[in-house]
């Protein structure tokens, strides 16, 4: 008696989560400069995925031996009310040169109202299927869902040019010092860089010279974490440097000593925002504490420099 139980119990969860799928027709999506027979594939890969979503369940119409042409926005949404869908699909696969682009729109029956819009691009014909694949997963959402095993042959090729980026670049800046007894204490200069962006991570090896009464040069490694992954994103870290600090001290009103100076490691510590960072030309700001692990005139020289730099 129980195990019966249990049974109408399972058949009764089965039947009411089949009944909460939501009912959408898809017509044969048009085809553009491609074979015919993808007309009949695409929709019913993308039938497969999105029943196996158990979200939606996709209703075609009858299949014909010819391509069927696409029919009026109007035609499509009567026969979706006809077959007593909540939702209706348009979309279209057009091939330009090697490169497949599946679009897809879903709309409400009742009203037409477009509730959600995908768009991928293949390789080629062959690399539907993780396309088709993500565009399922995500219909219906604002998420642009997938994960690191499902991307297609175009994605994981603009992905690999992401992944690494080498520039190069020149960096103006300026700053101030905490050094006690000098007259200018606001250094100003020049450098270069190069950087490597891993995507996680803004790698750079710079040399810099700034100019004063206190004179600052040094190469230094940083490491800085974006805090995200858009063109134009915040960073914040810090690296380790080699260099060198020369301070010239004011003795009375006409001269000065002659300038001590001592080198050794120096550390870095904070953050900018770059711009541009997915294209030919970026543009970085930079704010840093320096605090050098040395001591001239008995102090230890730290400040802060400020700087821009264009990377190519």
């Amino acid at each position: 008696m129980k195990r019966i139980f249990l049974l109408n119990i399972c058949w009764l969860s089965i039947w009411f989560a089949a009944g909460a799928q939501e009912k959408v027709y898809m017509p044969w999506i048009e085809v553009i400069n491609i074979n015919s027979d993808y007309q009949l594939s695409v929709c019913r890969l993308f039938k497969t995925y999105v029943d196996g979503n158990n979200k939606y369940t996709i209703i075609l119409p009858a299949q014909q031996d010819t391509l069927q042409p696409a029919g009026t926005f109007d035609h499509t949404q009567a026969q979706a009310r006809e077959a007593g869908a909540t939702y209706f699909i348009r979309g279209e696969l057009n091939r330009v040169g090697e490169l497949a682009i599946v679009s897809l729109n879903l709309y409400r029956t009742s009203d037409g109202t477009k509730v959600w819009g995908g768009l991928e691009k293949a390789a080629s014909p062959e690399d539907l299927d993780p396309v088709l694949s993500k565009l399922a997963g995500s219909m219906g959402t604002q998420d642009d869902k997938g994960n690191i095993y499902n991307v297609s042959d175009y994605r994981a090729r603009e992905l690999r040019k992401m992944n690494a980026n080498n520039s190069f670049g020149f960096i103006l800046g300026g700053g101030s010092t905490f050094v006690s007894g000098v007259n200018r204490n606001f250094p100003a200069g020049f450098g270069c860089m190069y950087q490597y962006d891993t995507r996680n991570l803004l790698l750079d090896l710079t040399g810099e010279l700034y100019f004063s009464d206190v004179n600052l040069y040094f190469m230094s490694i940083q490491a800085w974490k974006p805090f995200s992954n858009t063109s134009n994103t915040p960073f914040a870290g810090g690296g380790i440097g080699y260099g060198g600090v020369t301070i010239q001290k004011k003795v009375d009103v006409n001269s000065y000593t002659t300038e001590n100076g001592q080198g050794g490691l120096m550390l870095f510590a904070g953050g900018g925002y770059l711009l541009n960072r997915d294209a030919t030309v970026s543009l970085r700001f930079n704010g840093r504490l320096f605090v050098p692990l040395f001591k001239v005139y008995s102090e230890v020289p730290a400040g802060v420099l400020v700087s821009v730099a264009i990377l190519f």
